[in-house]
C-alpha cells in the first residue's frame, strides 16, 4: 500500500507518487583460514518459443498512479531503480517476499528482491492478499484471462491456473473484483526488466489473490503449489509491513516482523504485522518444507521518501534461497575427473577439461565454492589441499586442488605413476559460509556434529575443520578447544565474548575403492 489511508482501489491525486577462505592450500585436519568470498555465474537460459495468450487481457489498473504510464518511462523507472541497487549474487533464489506500493515509496526495495532473481525462470507465481472491499472470497483467486496488460506488453497467465481451479476447486476460484487493485500489478514491469523487456515474454505469471484463510489453508495452498509449480518457477509473497505508525513504532514492529520471517515462523506473524499474512505465511510454509534459506535484503518505511514521520508505512526485501546440492551420479563424476586429471598431469603438462555435456546439464557446476580433493593410498592420507574461499567455480577448483593434492601437498612426495592402482580419490564441494548468530555459551549446543564445517575466529586469529573432522573428535566442547589449539589460542578461548563463529556443509563423494 502506499503511506496514506486508501479511499478505495486507486490513490487520490494527493497520493500518487512523484514519478521520476582468497583461497588456502590445506590438509583435511591442518586447514588455515581463508579469505572467504561470494560470487555468482550464471549460465544464460536457453530460449524459448513465447508462452501463447489465450482469452481475455486484464487491463492496467494503476499504471499512470504506482508507476509510470508510459512504457518508455516506465522501462527507465525500473531500470534505474534495479542498477541503483547492490547485488547479493544470491544463488538458487526460489521466493522472494518484496513490496507493492507507489514506487516512489517502496520501488528501491522491491528491486533489491528482483536485482536476485535469477532471468532463466519461466514461471512466476505471484501471491497478494486481497485489498479490494468489493471483493469476498475464500481461498486464491486466478483470474478467468489469458494475460495481463502493463504499458508496453501483456504477460500471460500460466495454463496450470485451469488445472489448479480443477483439481482444487475448494482452495482456488476466480473473483473479478479482486483483480482490479496494484497488489499483483506493480511486480510486472520489475519481471519484464530481469527478462530483458521482451515484447513476446517467454515466461507466465499465475497472479493469485488471497481471500479469507486460516494457517490449515496456507498449508494447504503451499502444498498445492509446491506439486504444480515447474521447476524453473519464481514465488513472489506482495505485501508491506506496518501501516499508519509513527517512524519509530513501525521500524520496531517491523523489526519483530521481518525476524519472523526470517526464523521461516509463518505462526509468529502477528495481527496486522503486514497486509499480505496469508501470501507471506504461504510462502514461508514452501521454505520450511524444503530447507530454503531466507536472506534478508533491506528495510525502508515511507517517510525515507516522503519525510513524513507521523504516519508510514514499511517494506522489506527478503529471497529464499535452496540448498546447494549435487546428485550422487554428478559427484561420481567429480572424482573420476579429479582421478584423470592427475593421472594426465602425470603423463604430460595438459590437463582435461570437464566434459561440456555434463557441464551444460549440471550448470551448478560452474558456481564458485569452495573445493577439497582428498587422496588416500590404503586407507591412509596421501594429499589434501583445497580451499575454502569461493574463488573459482566447482570445474577448475577440481582440477586445480587434484594437481596439487596429488604433487603439492608439503608433507608428502609427488605422487608416482606406480602408486596410481592404489590411490582413491573424494571430492568435498562446501557450501557458503554463514555466521552462528549466537553467544559463545550457546556454540556447543547450535553446532551438528558430523554436519557442520567450522570456521572459529577469535580476535585476529581464525582456523577451521571441514565436517569429516567430527570423525576423529565428536564432543563439540573439545572441537570447539582443538580449533583454538590449532590457531595458537588457549583450548578455552572460544568462550571468549568477542569470538565469532561460521559454519558451512559439505557435499562429499568419494571412491569406494582404487580404480
Amino acid at each position: 500500500m502506499n503511506p496514506t489511508p486508501p479511499q478505495g482501489p486507486r490513490p487520490t491525486p494527493s497520493q500518487k507518487p512523484n514519478l521520476r577462505l582468497a583461497g588456502a592450500a590445506v590438509a583435511i585436519l591442518a586447514l588455515v583460514a581463508v579469505g572467504l568470498g561470494v560470487a555468482l555465474l550464471r549460465a544464460p537460459a536457453p530460449p524459448a518459443p513465447p508462452a501463447p495468450i489465450e482469452g481475455a487481457v486484464l487491463p492496467p489498473s494503476v499504471a499512470g498512479q504506482f508507476y509510470p504510464g508510459n512504457p518508455g518511462e516506465l522501462r527507465a523507472e525500473v531500470s534505474r531503480l534495479l542498477a541503483a541497487s547492490p547485488q547479493r549474487g544470491l544463488k538458487r533464489v526460489r521466493a522472494i517476499i518484496a513490496p507493492h506500493a507507489g514506487y516512489q515509496f517502496s520501488g528501491a526495495v522491491a528491486a533489491q528482491a528482483y536485482r536476485e532473481i535469477d532471468p532463466s525462470f519461466r514461471t512466476a507465481l505471484i501471491l497478494a492478499d486481497n485489498h479490494n472491499p468489493d471483493a469476498r472470497h475464500s481461498g486464491a483467486s486466478i483470474p478467468d484471462a489469458g494475460g495481463m496488460a502493463i504499458p508496453g506488453a501483456t504477460l500471460p497467465i500460466a495454463p496450470i491456473a485451469a488445472e489448479l481451479r480443477r483439481t482444487h476447486p475448494q482452495l482456488f476460484t476466480c473473483e473479478p473484483p479482486a483483480h482490479r487493485t496494484h497488489v499483483v500489478e506493480v511486480h510486472l514491469p520489475f519481471l519484464q526488466a530481469i527478462k530483458g523487456w521482451p515484447q513476446a515474454p517467454d515466461y507466465a505469471i499465475l497472479p493469485m489473490v488471497l481471500g479469507s484463510m486460516s494457517p490449515a489453508d496456507t498449508r494447504q495452498l503451499a502444498a498445492a503449489l509446491d506439486a504444480a509449480a515447474p521447476k524453473d518457477g519464481i514465488f513472489i509473497a506482495s505485501t508491506d509491513l506496518s501501516h499508519f505508525l509513527d517512524d519509530a513504532s513501525a521500524r520496531q514492529i517491523d523489526g519483530t516482523t521481518i525476524q519472523s520471517m526470517l526464523a521461516v515462523a509463518p505462526e509468529k506473524l502477528s495481527p496486522g504485522s503486514c497486509c499480505g499474512p496469508a501470501s507471506v505465511a504461504t510462502v514461508l510454509e514452501l521454505a520450511k518444507d524444503h530447507a530454503w534459506q531466507p536472506h534478508f535484503l533491506g528495510y525502508r518505511n515511507s517517510s525515507d521518501a516522503s519525510g513524513d514521520t507521523s504516519r508510514v508505512v514499511g517494506y522489506t526485501a527478503i529471497a529464499f534461497t535452496e540448498p546447494f546440492s549435487i546428485d550422487p551420479d554428478t559427484g561420481r563424476a567429480l572424482t573420476d575427473y579429479a582421478r584423470q586429471v592427475v593421472e594426465f598431469r602425470l603423463r604430460s603438462d595438459r590437463c582435461p577439461d570437464l566434459d561440456d555435456a555434463l557441464l551444460r546439464a549440471h550448470p551448478e557446476l560452474r558456481e564458485k565454492h569452495g573445493v577439497f580433493v582428498t587422496i588416500k593410498k590404503h586407507g591412509q592420507l596421501r594429499g589434501c589441499i583445497g580451499s575454502l574461499g569461493a574463488s573459482s567455480p566447482i570445474c577448475d577448483g577440481i582440477r586445480e586442488f587434484a594437481i596439487k593434492a596429488a604433487f603439492e601437498d608439503p608433507r608428502f612426495p609427488p605422487v608416482s605413476e606406480p602408486e596410481l592402482p592404489d590411490l582413491k580419490y573424494s571430492v568435498s564441494v562446501l557450501t557458503d559460509p554463514v555466521p552462528l548468530n549466537a553467544p559463545p555459551e550457546e556454540f556447543p549446543s547450535r553446532l551438528r556434529p558430523g554436519i557442520d564445517g567450522v570456521i572459529l575466529i577469535v580476535g585476529d586469529r581464525s582456523s577451521t575443520f571441514l565436517p569429516q573432522v567430527w570423525q576423529e573428535i565428536p564432543k563439540p566442547e573439545e572441537f570447539l578447544a582443538h580449533l583454538c589449539v590449532k590457531q595458537g589460542s588457549p583450548p578455552d578461548a572460544w568462550r571468549r565474548a568477542d569470538t565469532r563463529l561460521l559454519t558451512y556443509s559439505a557435499l562429499v563423494f568419494g571412491e569406494e575403492r582404487p580404480r
